[in-house]
């Protein structure tokens, strides 16, 4: 994408098809917990709350406005959760894939460094979705956003 085409601001939201996958599979946990609770309590129970939390942070994810990514001119801001948080594209470094493997999945993440931070070979903090991109292409994207506010 060239800067030409960027829009002056550009609404993200999370992947609909992704959160309601990770619902079904916490519900299926939570009714897996109930059941086994009447042979093994603790498990039953361990079961019941884990897949109870995913419920709800997946259910909140798709709730609209509870998160998204707004890209503007200026800067972006990241809501998680109905926390927002706002940075200028000048006090960020350009933006990376992070991986991260657990057992035969592998997470990719877009992570960046707040420019004030002594390492800057690691990520000092990451997008909290892909918000229904690859995380490659999220990152060409903020890096054309941050390009075209800088200049480059």
């Amino acid at each position: 994408m060239t800067q030409s085409d960027l829009p002056e601001t550009l609404v993200l939201r999370p992947s609909r098809a992704k959160w309601l996958g990770a619902a079904a599979v916490c519900f299926l946990m939570l009714s897996l917990g109930i059941a086994i609770s009447f042979v093994s309590f603790n498990l039953g129970l361990v079961l019941a709350l884990v897949g109870g939390l995913g419920l709800i942070v997946s259910l909140s994810q798709i709730a609209n406005g509870t998160s998204r990514l707004e890209l503007k001119r200026d800067g972006f801001s990241e809501t998680l959760f109905g926390k927002t948080v706002f940075h200028h594209w000048s006090a960020v470094s350009s933006f990376t894939v992070w991986g991260a493997e657990q057992g035969f999945q592998k997470d990719e993440f877009v992570g960046y460094t707040i420019k004030r931070n002594s390492n800057p070979a690691e990520p000092q903090s990451t997008l909290g979705d892909t918000y229904g991109k690859s995380a490659e292409d999220l990152a060409e994207l903020m890096n054309a956003f941050r390009q075209r506010a800088l200049g480059q």
